[in-house]
């Protein structure tokens, strides 16, 4: 059976300000890869993967949780997925969107595919902390929730934002639930080609935040024997995938996240999710926790927690001892400190890395 062709370059695309069709977005390719600076370079590299005759993509994934591994998408699935978000948000040729995530991983190749086949006016920026151009307007952006925090001045430059790659705070969802963009966190993988599900952060009935991931459009999910997720994405030809992401699951359409099951600390035979006790740490401490379980001769492993602060561990093992929202197994045995936590390209924290500066693994 004879695959339909996809047009690869919308005619109302602009990179930068300037239209582009098949012909001219190669010369501008070839010219970030040879001139432009690192980050433009891999810009230039997976535009030309996109206009290559190669019927597969290769996208690497973060490594946030072991190793990156690269898994490769045909142009259709990613085609697929920008359509997708394209319906979703209502993007229409024309729009103007800011690209500020590297094209190292998926959500800053997707920011591309997205304005290449819905015709949108794509700017790209530096991927800093704070990327939201100067006194620029536009209808679309993805960030990470580092970039978020940095941006709340700024949001009126923006009408819709996601927020993806790590848990969104309590406090940063405070932060912006004024704001007059309209937020959504997101959950996906690489694997996905980012988002498959959203939860709505403001502009919501209640004023408060979603607590619940809704499916896109077509998305489909149950869970496993070990409470994970497992997602069905016709459009990525994704069958029953299962993930590692330890969930309730409250319709085949919706879900709510707990951690990873990777993740979980096994402590007295109690089960711990640390991205539960991070959450709840994080508002207390008014900074970034990464916790974690090590070995305990009594306990099997027991809860540890590291903190991003130059300050002395005593200070927090105060807050601690008077937090009423985690249970006794929850709360860490131990708090270490840390300067700055190791963080990948894309502003993750680098969990295994942070564990192994500290020698805990």
């Amino acid at each position: 059976m004879m695959i339909q062709q996809i047009p690869l370059v919308h005619r109302d695309f602009k990179l930068n300000g300037f239209s582009h069709n098949e012909s001219t977005l190669m010369d501008a390719a070839y010219s970030l890869i040879k001139e432009g600076e690192p980050y433009e370079q891999v810009i230039g590299d997976f535009l030309m993967d996109w206009l290559s005759e190669s019927d597969t993509i290769p996208v690497k994934t973060s490594g946030t949780t072991g190793s990156p591994k690269l898994a490769t998408f045909t142009r259709h699935q990613m085609f697929a997925s920008a359509k997708l978000t394209g319906d979703y948000f209502e993007l229409s040729p024309g729009q103007s969107i800011l690209m500020c995530l590297p094209a190292n991983y998926v959500a800053g190749k997707m920011m591309l595919v997205r304005a290449m086949v819905l015709g949108l006016e794509l700017r790209f920026v530096e991927p800093t902390t704070n990327p939201i151009p100067f006194e620029k307007m536009f209808d679309f952006t993805a960030m990470v929730p580092m970039q978020l925090h940095a941006s709340v001045k700024q949001l009126d430059q923006i009408d819709q934002l996601i927020v993806g790659g790590a848990p969104v705070s309590q406090e940063l969802k405070l932060e912006i639930s004024d704001a007059p963009t309209t937020i959504y966190e997101t959950y996906g993988m690489t694997e996905t080609l980012t988002h498959v599900a959203v939860k709505k952060l403001n502009h919501t009935l209640s004023e408060l935040a979603e607590d619940t991931f809704k499916a896109l459009p077509g998305i489909e999910f149950e869970t496993d024997a070990r409470s994970c997720l497992v997602i069905t994405a016709p459009h990525l030809d994704l069958h029953k995938w299962s993930t590692n992401d330890v969930v309730t699951l409250l319709s085949p359409n919706e879900f709510t996240w707990h951690g990873r099951f990777d993740h979980v600390i096994n402590t007295g035979a109690v089960k711990v999710h640390p991205e539960h006790v991070e959450s709840i740490l994080r508002e207390a401490f008014k900074c970034e926790v990464v916790v974690s379980g090590v070995p305990d001769p009594q306990l099997g492993e027991r809860v540890v927690g590291i903190i991003e602060t130059n300050e002395s561990p005593e200070k927090y093992m105060e807050i601690l001892a008077s937090l009423a929202e985690l249970d006794g197994f929850e709360k860490p045995r131990e708090l270490m400190t840390i300067s700055e936590f190791p963080r990948n390209d894309s502003g993750k924290i680098d969990r295994i890395n942070t564990l192994e500066h500290l020698n805990l693994k």
